[in-house]
Order: C-alpha cells, then structure tokens, then sequence
C-alpha cells in the first residue's frame, strides 16, 4: 500500500500519537480502542469514517468488567517484533481480557509462546505504553 491515512488528532495528545487508537493487522485490518465504537464524538464518527473509506476492517478491543479502566486503550501500544509481541498489563481486569483477544489476532506468536504480557502500569502513569518508549527497526 502506498498510500497515507491521515486520521483526526487527539485534543489530548500533543504530539499527535496514533498507537493508542490504531494498529494494523495487516493491509486490511486493523486493531482500534474501543472508544472509537462507543463514542458519538464528531472525531470519532470521522475516525470510523476514515477506516471505511479506505476500507480498513476494524477490530475492537472492548471489555465488560464492571468498572472499566481508563488505561485500558494502552493495549493497543503493544511491541511487536518479527520475533515476539510484547502486550502491556496494567493490573487491571481487562489485562486477561486483552491477552486472549491478542491469542486471536496474532496465533503464530501465541503458539510459539512468543505473545508475552509485561507490565506497563508504570510507564502508562505518564501517557503511553510499550510502542510508545521502543523504536521498530525493519531489517530489509
């Protein structure tokens, strides 16, 4: 693909991050916080609207737990590695949740025992989460 998808800015952010909203899956699918599906803002409403247009299939990370976590959106600011994916855990019921749904999405790292849940609750405290405090090298 060589395209570029601009989606709407968080008011919040000031540097303009995106992986706490948006990961990819691959070319056609996509992993969003599930705020994006709940939420009736106009920045919402035009995120979805973005992903359709450029047909994107979303998957959502949502959770039922009785109080819901307001880091919960971190799981998305996972690590991913061509050897292992680092999820973040926050200490919080939505930790379990997060690890099966990511068994779903990435199986190969989850049978080879490579999809591994650390704890973020520290770094999360200040904004971000694992993508967040790492650089990806690409090895051509």
């Amino acid at each position: 693909m060589d395209e570029v998808i601009l989606i709407p800015w968080l008011e919040k952010d000031l540097f303009g991050h995106a992986d706490g909203m948006i990961r990819f899956l691959d070319d056609d699918n996509v992993i969003i916080d599930g705020y994006h599906k709940l939420s009736k803002s106009p920045r919402s409403q035009k995120f979805l609207a973005i992903l359709k247009k450029h047909k994107l299939q979303e998957h959502v990370i949502e959770f039922h737990v009785l109080t819901q976590s307001k880091h919960n959106w971190g799981y998305v600011n996972f690590l991913q590695t061509g050897e292992i994916l680092l999820l973040p855990s926050f200490g919080i019921d939505e930790d379990e949740k997060a690890f099966r749904k990511f068994e779903e999405w990435f199986p190969v790292y989850a049978g080879n025992r490579k999809l591994i849940q650390l704890d973020a609750s520290a770094i999360i405290r200040d904004g971000g989460a694992l993508n967040c405090i790492s650089w990806n090298i690409r090895k051509s």
